[in-house]
């Protein structure tokens, strides 16, 4: 049940999550939140502004990454409530800009600056996805989230490039989350072939989709998380994972998504649209940022498998 003792016309302040991932999961907490008289402002790395921007967010309080938790306290003036979904220098902000009311569930190194827990209502079953939390939060507060407008695409005034395919080998999740490099031109190949026009993004300099790129003799793509110009035109996205697929869905991209050792039960990109392809192995997932034995969540996967499932792909 909501809480009771929520106003829905009052203000409320939300500390987005550093992560893009975690960014995308909460984005229709918030927009639950925003809908119901309620004056939402977020407080966000500048970084993302435009991501806040496009889901229609008027209010937004943006600081510099390398802003101390110190700096970001002076920009909450007159900020009342506020509500926090992970530990941080925005979440030690708002302490130390004495904010009387900080809101969120209980969580390690959280749950000490909090002066409103909201308890969940915890059933037994399989794991959850993580945006699973965050709509609960806001249900908590009197939102009523589960509604399709609050899953929709985000708009942004750009053509969409409905001939081309964004390929992204890169992860900025590290490399134990990208796939061989070899089995990836196979899969580039596979793609030309059957007609497609295939876009390398990449994500930084010299890394795995340069090398992709350069073989396969692809169009390269710079991709600047922080500006949907450079993702945003495309509706068909192949790509690791990490946190461009979850930023191409958000802005209503059909991607399929190669997992290693992430989980896609926790952490797949929003929509039952989107393509997930991993090879399951004994030990994944592992979160681990390095393999201690053979990566063989990403050896193990081969091209075959992945054109096989890639079939099914296609803008509908």
């Amino acid at each position: 049940m909501p809480d009771s003792s929520t106003d829905p016309a009052e203000s409320l302040m939300v500390a987005s999550p550093q992560a893009w991932r975690d960014a995308c999961f909460s984005l229709p907490a918030v927009r639950s939140l925003s809908t119901d008289g309620r004056k939402v402002t977020i407080l966000c790395p500048r970084s993302q502004e435009r991501f806040w921007q496009a889901a229609g967010v008027a209010h937004i309080i943006s600081y510099s990454e390398k802003d101390s938790a110190r700096a970001i306290a002076r920009f909450l003036v007159d900020v009342e409530r506020a509500l926090l979904w992970e530990p941080g220098k925005a979440a030690d902000a708002c302490a130390r800009a004495g904010i009387a009311e900080l809101i969120g569930l209980p969580a390690p190194k959280l749950e000490k600056l909090l002066t409103r827990k909201l308890e969940r209502r915890i059933l037994p079953g399989p794991a959850e996805h993580q945006v699973q939390r965050m709509l609960e939060a806001a249900e908590l507060l009197g939102a009523q989230p589960l509604q399709g407008q609050y899953f929709k695409a985000l708009a942004w005034p750009i053509e969409a490039q409905t001939d081309a395919l964004l390929v992204v080998p890169d992860s900025d999740y590290g490399a134990n989350h990208e796939w061989i490099h070899e089995e990836w031109l196979k899969v580039v190949e596979w793609l030309k072939e059957k007609g497609w026009q295939v876009h390398i993004g990449k994500l930084r300099e010299g890394g795995l989709s340069d090398s992709v790129a350069e073989e396969s003799s692809c169009r390269t793509q710079a991709i600047d998380l922080s500006n949907p110009d450079s993702f945003a035109s495309y509706p068909l996205c192949l790509s690791a994972d990490g946190s461009l697929p979850h930023l191409a869905g958000a802005f209503g991209a059909k991607c399929a998504v190669l997992f290693g050792p992430g989980d896609p039960v926790l952490t797949r990109p929003l929509s039952q649209r989107h393509l997930i392809i991993r090879k399951k192995v004994e030990c994944s997932p592992c979160f681990l940022d390095k393999c201690p034995i053979d990566l063989r969540c990403q050896n193990d996967l081969d091209a075959p498998r992945v054109i096989k499932l890639l079939q099914s792909l296609n803008p509908a």
